[in-house]
C-alpha cells in the first residue's frame, strides 16, 4: 500500500496514548476516527488534546489556526465498525490486556478493508500473539509509541514472524511523514526502548535500596550525566567514543573487585578488539567512521551538548 494513500486512520482507544497519537496524525493532515466506549470518555480525550495544542501554541510551535485545523480532523465515535470501514490504516491503543487487544484486532480484521494494515501500540506483547487473532498476520505490526506520544519522536516498529517487509516499509514511511523517528526491531518482549529503560531503572532502584545515594542524587546522576548525553550519543556509540579497549579493561577491573558481578565480557566486543577495531580512535568499532568523521565528530558532539545546556538554561 502506498503510504500517501493513508488519509483516514481508525484509532481505537482515547486514553493518554490514544489522544496524543490522534493529535499527531491530525496535525499531519490525516483524518482520525477516534473510538472509545462512551461519549464522556471521548470528550475528556478531546479536552486533553485541546490542552496539549494550547502548549504548542504558547511555545510558538504552531499557530492558533493550526490548532483549529488539527481539531477539525479528529472525529469521535463509539461505533468501531463504522470507523474501521472508513479507514485506510487501523491502530489499537487499548489496555495492555492480551485478550482485549486480540478481541479488538479480531473485530478490525472483520470490518477493515483487506488491504489495511492493523497496528498495535503494545509496549510489551508479542506481535505473533496479537496477529493470531486475525486472518492477515502479514499486515499486523507493532508500533510502540513513547509517552507523551505527541512530543516524543521514537516509534518502535515491531515485526512479527509473518509481518511482511512491505508492511514494515509502509509504516516506516507513514511515521516519518508525520514527524516521527521510527526504528525496526524483532518481536521480543519489551522491544528496545522499554528493555533499555528497565535496565537503567533496575540499577537506580538497586542503588537507592542499598543506600548508596539519595533518590535526588541518583536522578541527578542520570539527568546531568549519561542521560543528558543520550540525545547526542547513544550507548553503543558511547562505547566507541570511550574506546572498546578501555571498556574491556574497566569491565575486567569491576569483575575483579566484585567477584564477577559484570559477567563475561561480550564476545562481539572482544572480536572487534582482537581485529584492532577499538572505536573512534581507530576509525572502526561498533560503527565505522570516515577520516572526516574521526576529526570532526567530537567537536560536533560537544557543540550539540553545549546547545542543549543553553536550551535547558544550565549554562
Amino acid at each position: 500500500m502506498d503510504p500517501s494513500e493513508i488519509r483516514h486512520v481508525a484509532l481505537i482507544g482515547s486514553g493518554t496514548m490514544g489522544a496524543g497519537i490522534a493529535q499527531t496524525f491530525a496535525r499531519a493532515g490525516i483524518d482520525v476516527f477516534m473510538v472509545d466506549l462512551s461519549e464522556d470518555i471521548l470528550e475528556r480525550a478531546l479536552q486533553r488534546i485541546h490542552d496539549n495544542l494550547d502548549v504548542f501554541v504558547e511555545l510558538e510551535v504552531i499557530h492558533s489556526r493550526e490548532k483549529e485545523a488539527t481539531l477539525s480532523r479528529i472525529h469521535t465515535t463509539t461505533d468501531i465498525e463504522s470507523a474501521c470501514r472508513k479507514a485506510d490504516y487501523f491502530m489499537e491503543v487499548v489496555q495492555e490486556v492480551l485478550e482485549q487487544k486480540q478481541m479488538v484486532l479480531r473485530q478490525a480484521d472483520e470490518w477493515c478493508p483487506p488491504r489495511i494494515i492493523l497496528a498495535s501500540n503494545t509496549s510489551h506483547m508479542r506481535i505473533d500473539q496479537l496477529a493470531s487473532a486475525t486472518k492477515r498476520p502479514d499486515r499486523v505490526v507493532g508500533t510502540h509509541w513513547v509517552n507523551p506520544p505527541h512530543i516524543m519522536q521514537l516509534v518502535e516498529i515491531v515485526k512479527g514472524s509473518a509481518t511482511s517487509q512491505e508492511t514494515v516499509q509502509t509504516v516506516r514511511v507513514l511515521l516519518e511523514s508525520i514527524g516521527k523517528a521510527p526504528i525496526v526491531c524483532k518481536d521480543t518482549v519489551s522491544f528496545l526502548n522499554n528493555a533499555i529503560q528497565a535496565a537503567a531503572i533496575g540499577a537506580a532502584l538497586k542503588l537507592w535500596q542499598e543506600g548508596v545515594a539519595t533518590p535526588e542524587d541518583i536522578d541527578r546522576a542520570v539527568n546531568t550525566g549519561f542521560g543528558f548525553r543520550f540525545p547526542i550519543v547513544g550507548p553503543l556509540a558511547f562505547l566507541d567514543m570511550a574506546g572498546l579497549d578501555n571498556v574491556r579493561d574497566s569491565w575486567a577491573y569491576v569483575n575483579s573487585v566484585t567477584g564477577g558481578a559484570r559477567g563475561q565480557f561480550p564476545q562481539a566486543l572482544q572480536e572487534l578488539i582482537e581485529k584492532g577495531h577499538w572505536g573512534l580512535k581507530t576509525g572502526k568499532g561498533i560503527y565505522e567512521y570516515t577520516a572526516e568523521e574521526v576529526r570532526e565528530l567530537s567537536k560536533e558532539r560537544n557543540r550539540k551538548l553545549i546547545l542543549q545546556l543553553k536550551a535547558l538554561g544550565r549554562i
